[in-house]
């Protein structure tokens, strides 16, 4: 069953739309899914609806909305920096509305993603995880080195790039100066890049963010994605991050071959199944809606039906 949901912030009205599993099972765990940036009908807004059916359709109750400014939201747009408030009024929303909720879990994309891990920590008694694909970072320094290490260098490796060289279809002074370039921008200190005149790099908060949410964090990173592997770079290299990902606290999915917004109904398709065992995991002791759910995991279920 869908329908829409509306709530206040500050006077203004947020809209929603709920995701509930046909049955008369207690609702212990509600997924939120907080979108990225402007969106069209198509791309990765298509996705969030076809994922929240999907969860729908294997047990979990899901919610996504329009933070503040965005599509049927009133508001100015505030962007994903100041999101928090949104995301609170939502979650506060969701524990009026089911009185047997008992936790929630983020699932978000891109800039989206990013928001939840900035407001995560705020909320940490009711948020029991996060689920966040290919988080957005603005910096072009980390994104040069991106570049560097999953792009050239595994161009240099691929049959079709020497074929080119050898055709004369390469064009050396273009790619001279693009490397060049990217080279220079990879060089400044990130720590340098001030995020909205904080004194930190948005990077910086970002850290901040996972390594302070003390519950469990499940990251899908898509590997033709810049964002995503800006990402997954990010928090390899970082070793706090590195050791919740040693303890089993940071979980990190890798989506072979998948773009930033899982465009392939194949990849689309993974990603989803993905994220059900994720959230899953992140509910342990879920009673009926858990049990529900592990048992539909094993089974083909086809997401592209809506």
């Amino acid at each position: 069953m869908e329908r829409t949901i509306d709530f206040s912030l500050a006077h203004k009205k947020l809209f929603g739309i709920l995701h509930l599993p046909e049955n008369d099972q207690p609702i212990h765990t509600f997924v939120l899914m907080i979108v990225g940036g402007a969106q069209t009908r198509i791309g990765s807004h298509r996705m969030y609806v076809q994922l929240a059916r999907f969860l729908c359709r294997n047990g979990l109750p899901v919610m996504r909305f329009d933070y503040e400014g965005l599509g049927d939201s009133e508001g100015d747009f505030v962007g994903f920096e100041y999101a928090g408030p949104s995301i609170r009024a939502a979650v506060d929303t969701l524990y009026l509305s089911f009185s047997s909720l008992q936790r929630v879990v983020i699932w978000a994309l891109c800039d989206g993603a990013t928001a939840a891990i900035l407001y995560a920590p705020s909320d940490s008694e009711r948020i029991c995880s996060l689920v966040v694909a290919n988080p957005f970072l603005e910096s072009e320094t980390a994104k040069a080195q991106t570049i560097l290490k999953n792009y050239y260098i595994r161009r240099l490796m691929q049959a079709d790039f020497w074929r080119k060289v050898l055709t004369f279809q390469f064009s050396i002074k273009e790619s001279a100066s693009s490397l060049s370039t990217t080279l220079r921008t990879s060089a400044v200190n990130a720590e340098e890049e001030d995020w909205l005149h904080t004194g930190k790099s948005l990077s910086q908060w970002v850290l901040e963010g996972v390594n302070s949410f003390a519950k469990s964090m499940h990251v899908l990173i898509s590997t033709d994605d810049i964002q995503g592997m800006l990402f997954y770079n990010l928090i390899r290299k970082d070793p706090a991050c590195r050791k919740s990902i040693k303890a089993g606290r940071i979980k990190i999915w890798l989506i072979k071959g998948g773009d930033h917004t899982f465009t392939d109904p194949q990849i689309k398709d993974k990603a989803c199944k993905k994220s059900l065992a994720a959230i899953v995991e992140s509910a342990p002791g879920n009673g009926e809606q858990g049990d529900l759910c592990q048992m539909r995991i094993a089974a083909k279920t086809s997401l592209i039906t809506g």
